[in-house]
């Protein structure tokens, strides 16, 4: 599957509401090629770290300065963990009624640049 195709397939849900699909509904829209868990991809190469990606997609310029400052802040590289604490925030905000686009779009921000930090790292290693 070509990186833009994989971008739009992975990108079409919406933001943080998570569809969990059965392989046999989706495996025609692969060939070859199956997305593993975090673990499994670093045991595969170690780019798949999040210390790793973290590095490359600041690199590349995919990282703005406010995304930059909430790893900081929380001092880690996980992405996993930074869209869980964004995700956790925003239900926070919503019973205390507090706007929640700034972080939404975090949340989008982090997310996108997990997407294509990863599409990045996969196309350098089948070069």
């Amino acid at each position: 599957m070509p990186a833009s195709e994989l971008r739009r397939w992975v990108q079409k849900e919406t933001i943080m509401e998570q569809k969990i699909y059965q392989w046999q509904d989706i495996y025609d829209h692969f060939n070859g090629t199956i997305l593993l868990g975090n673990g499994a991809s670093i045991a595969v190469d170690h780019r798949f770290a999040y210390s790793s990606l973290l590095k490359h997609a600041s690199k590349i310029g995919l990282l703005s300065q406010d995304i930059k400052n909430i790893f900081r802040s929380f001092n880690t590289e996980d992405f996993e963990l930074i869209l869980r604490l964004l995700w956790i925030t925003t239900k926070v905000n919503s019973i205390l009624s507090v706007p929640n686009q700034q972080i939404i779009d975090a949340y989008s921000k982090v997310k996108n640049c997990l997407i294509e930090t990863i599409v990045e790292v996969v196309m350098a290693i089948n070069k």
